[in-house]
């Protein structure tokens, strides 16, 4: 799955360069002394106005540049993420041939056994302000552990909706538990526990053990 940034984004930043322009003239047109002074109530009033515009702009800025910075760095570990599942893909392939002896299988579960800890790896990635990309609404502790062997997460489904214009929220990433699902045969699969699987069936092959 890729996530389009620009998609997300395209439209709030239009949206806030437009806000930008018309608090730029507003400001130009008080400083020029065009308006009245500022002592007087209305223009008062009208300043005070601005300047709550101006805080909100800025807190819109800030918040689609963490979206942003979030949604990039998804985009990448999801990358990333496929690019290890293609390669235990490939092995998946080359242990299927008959004509591997035991030594060959277990170099090939050596590597997948690397593959999925790389995996775990980028399931626990940062983003750039420092939280987990991957643990839903709580983002501040890795959100896949791993426990006697067994990768478990302990994240959530939530994601946190952040605005970046007047009523424009935007999800700030994907939920750990969407990322590590895997449809296979029908079915949804752990990704770690299927990894696992296949890693175990190769030594044991290569063991004599099936």
């Amino acid at each position: 799955m890729r996530i389009s940034t620009r998609t997300f984004l395209e439209q709030p930043v239009t949206d806030m360069t437009r806000l930008q322009a018309t608090l730029g003239v507003t400001q130009q047109e008080i400083a020029s002394g065009v308006r009245q002074s500022a002592s007087e109530p209305a223009t008062a009033s009208r300043l005070g106005a601005l300047d709550r515009s101006v805080a909100r702009l800025a807190q819109y800025e800030r918040n689609a540049a963490f979206v942003g910075d979030r949604l990039r760095s998804t985009e990448t570990a999801i990358a990333d993420a496929g690019d290890v599942l293609q390669r235990i893909h490939e092995l998946a392939v080359q242990a299927g041939s008959g004509t591997l002896d035991g030594a060959s299988r277990k170099l090939i579960a050596a590597e997948v056994r690397s593959l999925r800890d790389h995996l775990l790896g980028v399931a626990n990635r940062i983003d750039p302000n420092g939280g987990y990309l991957f643990g839903g609404s709580r983002s501040e502790q890795a959100p896949f552990v791993e426990h006697w062997g067994i990768v478990q997460y302990q994240g959530d489904e939530a994601l946190r909706a952040v605005e970046v214009l007047p009523g424009r929220a935007i999800a700030d990433g994907v939920d750990g538990g969407s990322f590590a699902e895997i449809q296979a045969e029908g079915e949804t699969r752990d990704v770690f526990a299927a990894i696992d699987g296949f890693a175990s069936a190769l030594e044991s092959v290569a063991d004599g053990s099936l």
